[in-house]
């Protein structure tokens, strides 16, 4: 079977099986938003504060303090600080970094299936509403009695896959333009929290070695 004969089958077909096509990925996309939705909701933290609160207990060597929240990704960020402390600058730094890439892997987890469904799901209403009019014209030759008032209900039906494309892009798009943001702003919080707390242990270190010296 050749590739017309193929496009000729789908549109014998209509384009019926695209809208349930677009409902799974509409309840898949849904899915996946409550999901992160659910994800940023446990692990919200006030990272302005914890930063601050977080140096100043490292500063004085409170090590129980500056890990005592790890409900979110700055939190945990000073837990690992105080686990890796020991190790030295350089090895910190690196530690900080693993972490960090860590929970940015983990904050965009799904967001690449929903970018694709939010970008492709228009096009797939679109070939739903094409395979529609290949049909409404394939029945307009089967049956001239019926005149263009057939033509225009069939091609009234194959736009709906095309306005159900675009409603369930919506969501989609707006979710993970917001999930983006989101992690950005966490990401640019770990990186401070980071670049403070190396700095910190530089200066721990400095002072030690003056010490010893």
């Amino acid at each position: 079977m050749n590739p017309t004969q193929v496009i000729k089958a789908l549109g014998n077909s209509g384009g019926d099986w695209v809208l349930y096509l677009l409902l799974y990925i509409s309840i898949f996309s849904v899915t996946l938003i409550l999901e992160r939705v659910a994800y940023f909701w446990f692990n919200r933290e006030p990272a302005s504060r914890l930063i601050g609160d977080g140096v100043a207990a490292l500063a004085r060597g409170d090590f129980g303090a500056a890990a005592q929240d790890t409900r979110g990704p700055v939190g945990r960020m000073f837990k690992v600080a105080t686990d890796a402390w020991a190790l030295g600058p350089q090895r910190l730094h690196a530690t900080l970094l693993a972490h960090r890439l860590q929970e940015r892997s983990a904050a965009e987890r799904g967001l690449v299936f929903l970018g694709t469904l939010g970008n492709n799901s228009p096009f797939i209403g679109l070939f739903g509403t094409v395979l529609g009019i290949i049909k409404a014209f394939q029945d307009l030759g089967l049956s001239s009695s019926q005149g263009p008032a057939a033509v225009m209900t069939g091609l009234s039906s194959a736009l709906v896959a095309t306005a159900v494309g675009i409603l369930v892009a919506i969501p989609a798009v707006i979710a993970y333009n917001l999930c983006q943001r989101h992690i950005r702003v966490v990401d640019y919080r770990l990186e401070e929290a980071a670049e403070a707390i190396c700095a910190l242990a530089q200066a721990d270190t400095r002072e030690a070695a003056h010490a010893r010296g």
